[in-house]
């Protein structure tokens, strides 16, 4: 019952037949078929569930306050997927929010590895480079998911 909303959710292709947004990134190959390529929004899955970054984001800025905090997805090389935090700050706030997080979401949405930056790279547009500071940040770890934690320990 909201036009400029739905408006938003729908569009129209050149040939004149209504389409839904489903924040999916596809391509179309020469058969017609849709290929998928991704998400074009922070929606992610990890081990099955779809996850939002924002509500980590969101659950995290309720323990730090007004901090910068970015929460992003790093791949393994066996193809497993987790998250990881950045906070802007100096502050060890590691435990305390690890401690917040487990009673606010579920344990796939738990961070594996939280990072406390100085200061968060900016691009052109003065907003937080996602990418550079994944790339700055992670060159410096050595990170395993969960799910091969446990397993090497068995």
């Amino acid at each position: 019952n909201n036009p400029s909303k739905t408006a938003e959710a729908f569009g129209t292709t050149k040939n004149g037949k209504k389409y839904y947004r489903t924040g999916d990134l596809c391509k179309i190959d020469q058969a017609g078929n849709f290929l998928y390529l991704g998400r074009i929004d922070n929606q992610v899955k990890i081990d099955g569930h779809r996850v939002e970054l924002e509500e980590i984001e969101f659950h995290t800025r309720a323990f730090c306050g007004d901090k910068q905090v970015v929460a992003a997805v790093n791949t393994n090389e066996a193809g497993l997927h987790f998250i990881l935090l950045f906070i802007e700050t100096e502050e060890d706030v590691k435990k305390g929010l690890e401690d917040h997080l487990k009673k606010h979401l579920p344990a796939y949405m738990i961070p594996k590895e939280i990072i406390t930056v100085s200061l968060f790279p900016l691009n052109s547009n003065g907003k937080t480079d996602r990418k550079a500071l994944k790339n700055k940040y992670l060159q410096n770890l050595q990170l395993v998911p969960q799910q091969e934690k446990i397993k090497l320990h068995i």
